[in-house]
Protein backbone atom coordinates (compact mmCIF):
# COMPACT_ATOMS: atom_id res chain seq x y z
CA UNK A 1 0.00 0.00 0.00
CA UNK A 2 2.83 2.02 0.45
CA UNK A 3 4.53 1.94 -2.84
CA UNK A 4 1.08 2.50 -4.53
CA UNK A 5 0.35 6.05 -2.28
CA UNK A 6 4.41 6.81 -3.47
CA UNK A 7 3.94 5.95 -6.81
CA UNK A 8 0.66 8.31 -6.59
CA UNK A 9 2.12 11.09 -5.32
CA UNK A 10 5.02 10.91 -7.91
CA UNK A 11 2.06 10.85 -10.87
CA UNK A 12 0.20 13.55 -9.37
CA UNK A 13 3.69 15.98 -8.97
CA UNK A 14 4.89 15.52 -12.12
CA UNK A 15 1.15 16.41 -13.43
CA UNK A 16 1.13 19.46 -11.57
CA UNK A 17 4.63 20.83 -11.80
CA UNK A 18 3.69 19.99 -15.46
CA UNK A 19 0.72 22.42 -15.75
CA UNK A 20 2.49 24.52 -13.67
CA UNK A 21 5.34 24.85 -16.48
CA UNK A 22 3.34 24.46 -19.23
CA UNK A 23 1.25 26.96 -18.56
CA UNK A 24 3.21 29.34 -17.93
CA UNK A 25 5.83 29.19 -20.27
CA UNK A 26 3.26 29.17 -22.74
CA UNK A 27 1.68 32.45 -21.32
CA UNK A 28 4.99 34.00 -21.81
CA UNK A 29 5.67 32.53 -25.07
CA UNK A 30 2.15 34.28 -26.16
CA UNK A 31 2.17 37.33 -24.73
CA UNK A 32 5.96 37.57 -25.84
CA UNK A 33 6.82 38.18 -22.06
CA UNK A 34 4.69 41.71 -22.43
CA UNK A 35 1.58 40.99 -20.82
CA UNK A 36 2.05 40.82 -17.56
CA UNK A 37 -1.32 39.78 -15.95
CA UNK A 38 -1.86 37.07 -18.47
CA UNK A 39 1.35 35.73 -17.05
CA UNK A 40 0.57 35.80 -13.44
CA UNK A 41 -3.00 34.63 -14.22
CA UNK A 42 -1.80 31.50 -16.12
CA UNK A 43 0.23 30.45 -13.47
CA UNK A 44 -1.93 31.03 -10.37
CA UNK A 45 -4.49 29.07 -12.38
CA UNK A 46 -2.55 26.64 -12.74
CA UNK A 47 -1.76 26.17 -9.41
CA UNK A 48 -5.25 26.80 -8.05
CA UNK A 49 -6.53 24.23 -10.59
CA UNK A 50 -3.95 22.22 -9.47
CA UNK A 51 -4.18 21.99 -5.75
CA UNK A 52 -8.04 22.10 -6.29
CA UNK A 53 -8.16 18.73 -8.53
CA UNK A 54 -4.95 16.77 -7.15
CA UNK A 55 -4.23 18.41 -3.74
CA UNK A 56 -5.73 15.69 -1.53
CA UNK A 57 -3.65 13.27 -3.34
CA UNK A 58 0.09 14.87 -2.48
CA UNK A 59 -0.08 17.59 -0.55
CA UNK A 60 -0.53 20.26 -3.06
CA UNK A 61 2.84 21.41 -3.21
CA UNK A 62 3.47 21.95 -7.11
CA UNK A 63 6.41 24.74 -6.72
CA UNK A 64 9.44 23.55 -7.04
CA UNK A 65 11.09 26.37 -5.14
CA UNK A 66 8.37 25.89 -2.31
CA UNK A 67 9.01 22.54 -2.41
CA UNK A 68 12.93 23.32 -1.91
CA UNK A 69 11.65 25.03 1.00
CA UNK A 70 10.40 22.53 2.23
CA UNK A 71 13.53 20.90 2.74
CA UNK A 72 13.68 22.10 6.36
CA UNK A 73 10.61 20.57 8.14
CA UNK A 74 11.03 17.61 6.28
CA UNK A 75 14.04 16.76 7.82
CA UNK A 76 12.58 17.75 10.98
CA UNK A 77 9.28 15.53 10.97
CA UNK A 78 11.71 12.48 9.80
CA UNK A 79 10.50 12.17 6.61
CA UNK A 80 12.92 10.06 4.67
CA UNK A 81 15.28 11.47 2.18
CA UNK A 82 14.60 8.70 -0.49
CA UNK A 83 11.41 10.24 -0.73
CA UNK A 84 12.63 13.33 -1.32
CA UNK A 85 14.72 12.46 -3.93
CA UNK A 86 12.19 10.78 -5.89
CA UNK A 87 9.89 13.86 -5.91
CA UNK A 88 12.59 16.10 -6.50
CA UNK A 89 13.63 13.90 -9.55
CA UNK A 90 10.10 13.66 -10.45
CA UNK A 91 9.47 17.81 -10.30
CA UNK A 92 12.57 18.45 -12.30
CA UNK A 93 11.71 16.02 -15.06
CA UNK A 94 8.31 17.44 -15.23
CA UNK A 95 9.99 21.23 -15.48
CA UNK A 96 11.98 20.04 -18.18
CA UNK A 97 9.16 18.36 -20.13
CA UNK A 98 6.54 21.06 -19.75
CA UNK A 99 9.38 23.53 -20.91
CA UNK A 100 10.20 21.42 -24.09
CA UNK A 101 6.37 20.54 -25.15
CA UNK A 102 5.38 23.86 -24.36
CA UNK A 103 8.33 25.37 -26.70
CA UNK A 104 7.27 23.38 -29.90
Amino acid sequence: MRARSELANLVVEFIGVFTLVFAGAGAIIATKGENLVAIALAHGLAIGLMVAAAGHVSGGVFNPAIALALLVPWSLFRIPHSALRIHCCGRSTASLAGAWSSSR
